[in-house]
């Protein structure tokens, strides 16, 4: 479900089921929101390069606000071991 925060309309939803990873759903929902997007917002379970990638297909300039996962650890890091 995508929700504008100023007003709290619901801009866009998709209806999935159990088969389906949220992050594959970040493209249609942003394709159903005609207007400008500022910034999108979402929990760990996002946190990944598609759908960064897909964001940014959108627009370069959304603001992304996605916390790592509890796994995540630093690219070089990981890289070393």
């Amino acid at each position: 479900m995508a929700v504008d925060a100023n007003t709290g309309h619901i801009e866009a939803s998709v209806l999935t089921g159990q088969d389906v990873d949220d992050p594959s759903q970040v493209g249609p929902l942003l394709d159903q929101i005609e207007h400008e997007v500022a910034s999108v917002t979402a929990d760990g379970a996002y946190d990944g390069e598609p759908t960064y990638e897909r964001i940014a297909q959108r627009d370069t300039q959304i603001d992304v606000i996605i916390p790592p996962r509890v796994t995540a650890c630093h690219f070089a890091a990981y890289r070393s071991q």
